[in-house]
């Protein structure tokens, strides 16, 4: 549970995404956000043992939130429970 916990609030800790500098610094950062995502599927896979369905559906929900910040160009959080 401690590890489960650790990894949303890492997640959340990343998707602060645009708050500060310009709009050319605000897509960089998430890029570069946006990059990490596809590393969670193994960190997910090795430490909580999930079906390769629920990675896929977890992995889903995170995109689709860092999607939508790196359109607005604000700060989001994400509230879903793994």
């Amino acid at each position: 549970m401690y590890q489960t916990s650790h990894l949303l609030y890492t997640i959340r800790e990343l998707s602060y995404v645009g708050k500060w500098g310009n709009r050319q610094d605000r897509r960089r950062n998430a890029d570069g956000i946006q990059s990490q995502i596809y590393g969670y599927k193994f960190y997910i896979l090795r430490h909580f043992k999930k079906s390769t369905q629920q990675i896929v559906t977890i992995l889903a929900d995170i995109k689709k939130t860092y999607t939508f910040a790196r359109k607005t160009c604000k700060y989001t959080l994400i509230h879903k429970g793994i």
